[in-house]
C-alpha cells in the first residue's frame, strides 16, 4: 500500500510513496487516495511525500493537488518532501504561495532529513 504510518523516534508519520507510480494516471490515483485519506484523519498529521524517481506532468500534478489541498489540508501539521529538484521546486515554492493551509511543503534530499524535520 503506497500509504502507510511509520514511527519515527515515537511519533507518527504518514509515508505517502509514489515510487512505483509508472504513468501520470497512477500519480494522479495516488494523490487523490491520499487526500482522501488524510481528509478522515484526525489533525496533527506529520507527513512525507516520496516522489523520488518520478518524471511525470508535475504541472498537472501540483494544480490537482492545490485543489484538493482545502480538503485535508487542515488535517496536516507538517509536510516534507523527497524527490523534488529543478521545475517541479519551483511548482512546489507556487503551490506552497497559494495554499490556504499555513503548513507548507518542505523538500529535502534525505529521507533521515525529512523525518527529523517532522518529528521537531
Amino acid at each position: 500500500m503506497p500509504i502507510n504510518k511509520l514511527e519515527h523516534k515515537g511519533k507518527e508519520v504518514i509515508y505517502v510513496d509514489y515510487q512505483s507510480c509508472k504513468s501520470d494516471f497512477e500519480r494522479l490515483k495516488q494523490l487523490e487516495e491520499t487526500a482522501q485519506f488524510l481528509s478522515q484523519h484526525q489533525g496533527n498529521a506529520l507527513v512525507l511525500v516520496d516522489l523520488r524517481g518520478q518524471s511525470g506532468r508535475s504541472k498537472e500534478f501540483m494544480e490537482r493537488a492545490k485543489e484538493l489541498e482545502p480538503n485535508y489540508g487542515h488535517n496536516v501539521s507538517k509536510r516534507a518532501i523527497l524527490g523534488i529538484d529543478g521545475l517541479k521546486k519551483v511548482l512546489l515554492m507556487a503551490f506552497n504561495r497559494f495554499s490556504k493551509n499555513s503548513t507548507k511543503t518542505v523538500p529535502f534530499d534525505t529521507k533521515d532529513k525529512a523525518l527529523d524535520f517532522l518529528i521537531t
